[in-house]
């Protein structure tokens, strides 16, 4: 069967470089900021999880609604999935233990993508059509169906050279800081910016998060690397910058409570 392009709709400045990289980090920004800003009224993201999330699979995999492009339909549920776990995480774990664990996840991240564990991850997603990370096509002949049927017959490799390769970035690379930058909001003094009250270190962990990451996408490095070495530890020093310039926040943090079962 013929592959027809779906990015007829969509300006031809996204499929630049510059505009790949633009959209890739205004979507993940925007989905750390939503959790890390809005944190008190996040809740309904929880309860409605399961049925948003069965609801993207199915419709990521039938390729509708017909008149948007299936790869947007998957980027609005993979943000979806960015806010609910950095929400989910950030509220239900202690920041210092979040902390460590992110460090951790640093190291799994690295070994993952030089093992290439990752990729063969992330290529089962596609092929089962589930959200679980942010692309931009590079080409306006891209075709989501065609992208799925290369990934399932040759695997990520299969799409260089072709007219179906992505710029993408995992929910991972964003969900982690953003669930530091959640779980930053009991530190310190609150503030308000409009109706919401945030604190000092949890605005500057989401910043940090999201300047790493456009340094990352915008740093002409020789080959990838795990985009969560990068904004992980942007994180981190955003945190150590809020403590520092807040130093209620600062005395207020603990000992981690490793939970026992």
């Amino acid at each position: 069967m013929a592959q027809v392009s779906e990015t007829s709709t969509v300006p031809a400045s996204i499929y630049t470089p510059e505009g790949r990289r633009t959209l890739l980090i205004a979507i993940v920004s925007t989905a750390i900021i939503i959790p890390s800003l809005l944190t008190p009224y996040l809740e309904p993201v929880v309860t409605l999880f399961p049925i948003v999330a069965i609801t993207g699979v199915l419709l990521v995999r039938s390729g509708r609604p017909a008149r948007i492009p299936t790869w947007v339909v998957f980027n609005t549920f993979s943000a979806y999935i960015i806010v609910y776990a950095a929400y989910s995480f950030g509220t239900t774990f202690q920041l210092e233990l979040l902390a460590l664990f992110l460090l951790g996840m640093i190291v799994y991240d690295t070994l993952g993508v030089k093992g290439g564990q990752m990729q063969s991850v992330a290529g089962k997603m596609i092929q089962y059509g589930v959200p679980l990370f942010v692309m931009v096509p590079h080409n306006r002949a891209f075709s989501f169906e065609a992208f799925r049927e290369i990934v399932s017959e040759e695997g990520l490799e299969g799409l260089h050279e072709s007219d179906h390769g992505i710029s993408m970035l995992g929910v991972g690379d964003g969900f982690l800081p953003g669930a530091l930058a959640v779980a930053a909001g009991n530190l310190g003094t609150q503030f308000a910016i409009g109706p919401v009250a945030v604190s000092l270190p949890q605005v500057t962990t989401a910043l940090g998060a999201i300047i790493a990451l456009g340094i990352l996408m915008w740093a002409e490095l020789p080959r990838a690397i795990a985009a969560l070495i990068v904004s992980v530890p942007g994180a981190l020093l955003g945190l150590a910058v809020g403590l520092l310039l807040d130093p209620v926040a600062l005395e207020s943090l603990t000992v981690p409570q490793i939970p026992f079962f």
